[in-house]
């Protein structure tokens, strides 16, 4: 897993979130269920998690999904592959702005 650039505890990460996404598509799946589904001790556990990966709590990412926002979690990894780059090239024009002082 070195090799590709990853360890188990990102893969297990990873394989929750995308879960996780898909099991609030359905309004069936309470939340604790889904918490339980994924693995987490408690909700609150699965909330930390989930807004650590989209930003947002999960019932307020159901709520988008719902209305049409949240994209099924392409949009948020685009949104975030964005706000990544945009501090990426933050970082380095003000590098540039020191290293020319």
């Amino acid at each position: 897993m070195k090799e590709r650039g990853t360890d188990f505890k990102n893969l297990v990460d990873d394989t929750r979130r995308r879960f996780a996404l898909t099991y609030l598509k359905d309004r069936g799946n309470a939340l604790t269920e889904i918490a339980f589904l994924l693995g987490y001790s408690d909700a609150s556990a699965f909330n930390r998690a989930f807004k650590r990966w989209t930003g947002l709590a999960p019932s307020a990412y159901r709520a988008q999904a719902a209305s049409g926002i949240a994209g099924g979690g392409r949009n948020v990894r685009s949104v975030i592959r964005s706000i990544a780059r945009t501090i990426q090239t933050q970082s380095l024009t003000s590098f540039a702005l020191v290293y020319r002082r």
